[in-house]
């Protein structure tokens, strides 16, 4: 579980998104889709404690590495990730 805090301006909400790379981070091509959490997908509204879970059984039953990285992406709608994220 990912524990984060989205900054943005006053009513404004992002959708926040997780890629997923096995191979030192040069691409993100793991095809993860099972997220959940008050953190993550469309509508996430600012605030501290934001949590983004990842269901890996789901998505690479049966594999394993010892180093994964995540790219965390958040779009506040300007096309930017928000200030403080």
């Amino acid at each position: 579980m990912v524990s984060c805090k989205v900054t943005l301006a006053a009513d404004t909400n992002c959708t926040v998104s997780v890629q997923v790379s096995t191979n030192n981070g040069l691409s993100y091509d793991l095809p993860a889709t099972s997220f959940s959490g008050s953190g993550y997908d469309f509508g996430v509204t600012p605030g501290t404690g934001k949590a983004i879970v990842w269901d890996m059984g789901a998505d690479w039953d049966g594999n394993y590495s010892e180093q994964v990285w995540f790219k965390i992406i958040a779009d506040g709608g300007a096309g930017s990730t928000p200030f403080g994220f």
